[in-house]
């Protein structure tokens, strides 16, 4: 419904597994499994949670909850839902980790779409990973932002941990759209490979891709 939602997440591990379904969102199913047909779609077959309406998640600590990938999905989609249909204006992840995302395209950690506000508090990201490269009919996808790809307004990253996350570019953040403000926020160990550059990278790939 209407209004801004909360939910607060106890310490603890949880798991994303190929079963995991569905999420919060108000009239669009998950649209990863229509990039790819059959055979063809690797991590991103499997149902990622998705947000659809504004949200914070509050957590007990980065150190004692842990939203876990499970190397089978990208861990979180925040969703720009179809004309017509309610759309997210904010979203806010507080005080937990985010790892082990794995996703053929875009943010293997966090996918944010076209919200106004997309806020990390306390977060850490980290060993998201995209795939290198990925062909399909002649055209060539590759991953962008491992740790999170936002496509948001604006972006705020405050006391936040970007670490050891890969994508082709952007390994630990990929700004596609929109404004970023960071705030003590670490960025290590994150690892980008841009089209025939033929080495890995630490940082982007190209302006407004870093870490």
């Amino acid at each position: 419904g209407p209004g801004r939602h909360i939910i607060h997440v106890p310490a603890g591990v949880f798991q994303l597994t190929r079963q995991s379904a569905g999420g919060i969102h108000a009239g669009r199913e998950e649209d990863d499994r229509q990039l790819f047909p059959d055979g063809a779609r690797g991590h991103d077959a499997w149902n990622d949670p998705d947000i659809g309406v504004d949200l914070e998640i509050l957590s007990a600590g980065e150190e004692a909850t842990i939203v876990e990938g499970s190397a089978v999905d990208r861990v979180f989609h925040v969703l720009h839902l179809d004309a017509g249909l309610a759309t997210p204006r904010f979203v806010r992840f507080a005080n937990l980790t985010i790892r082990n995302g794995r996703t053929l395209q875009r943010g293997a950690g966090v996918f944010v779409e076209r919200v106004r506000e997309a806020h990390f508090e306390d977060v850490t990201l980290a060993d998201n990973r995209g795939t290198q490269f990925f062909t399909h009919e002649g055209v060539i996808y590759v991953s962008q932002g491992g740790g999170i790809y936002s496509q948001a307004l604006d972006l705020f990253l405050t006391r936040a941990t970007l670490r050891n996350n890969f994508a082709v570019t952007g390994g630990g953040l990929a700004v596609a759209a929109g404004w970023a403000t960071i705030l003590d926020t670490t960025i290590e160990g994150n690892e980008a490979r841009s089209p025939g550059s033929g080495s890995p990278g630490i940082a982007g790939g190209r302006p407004g891709f870093g870490g």
